[in-house]
C-alpha cells in the first residue's frame, strides 16, 4: 500500500504510514467543485485597453461635446469584454481612442486661437 502523502511502500493492513506518519485508512473524497472558467477567451485574447481615465481628463480639460463619446466608448470596452466580444471590445477601444484625441486637438486648437487673439489685441493695444 503506497502512503499518499509520501509515497513510501507499506505493509497491506498498515494504518500509519513507517515513514511519515500519516492515517493510511483515511478516505480520499473527490474534488466535486468545478474550477471557474468564466471568460476563458478574455483572458487567453489579451489586455484591451479602455482609455476611460483619459477619456475623462479630454473631456473636463479639452473638449466637452467631444469628449462624451469618448467615455462611452471607453465604458462599453470592458462589458464586451465580460460578455466574451473581443472583437467589440477592440472597436469600442479604437474608438474610444478617437473620441479622445479628437477632443484633445480641439482643445489644443481653441488654447492656440485663443492665445493668437490674445496676442494680436496686445499688439493693436500698443
Amino acid at each position: 500500500m503506497l502512503c499518499p502523502k509520501c509515497g513510501s511502500n507499506n505493509n497491506e493492513g498498515a494504518a500509519f504510514c513507517s515513514s511519515c506518519g500519516s492515517n493510511l485508512r483515511e478516505s480520499v473524497q473527490p474534488n466535486y467543485y468545478k474550477e471557474n472558467n468564466y471568460n476563458s477567451s478574455y483572458n487567453n485574447r489579451g489586455n484591451v485597453p479602455n482609455y476611460l481615465v483619459e477619456s475623462i481628463l479630454a473631456t473636463i480639460f479639452c473638449c466637452l461635446p467631444f469628449g462624451i463619446p469618448a467615455i462611452v466608448f471607453s465604458s462599453q470596452v470592458d462589458s464586451l469584454l465580460r460578455a466574451g466580444d473581443y472583437e467589440g471590445a477592440l472597436e469600442a477601444s479604437r474608438k474610444a481612442k478617437t473620441w479622445c484625441w479628437v477632443a484633445f486637438g480641439c482643445g489644443v486648437a481653441v488654447g492656440v486661437i485663443y492665445f493668437i487673439v490674445f496676442l494680436l489685441r496686445a499688439a493693436a493695444a500698443a
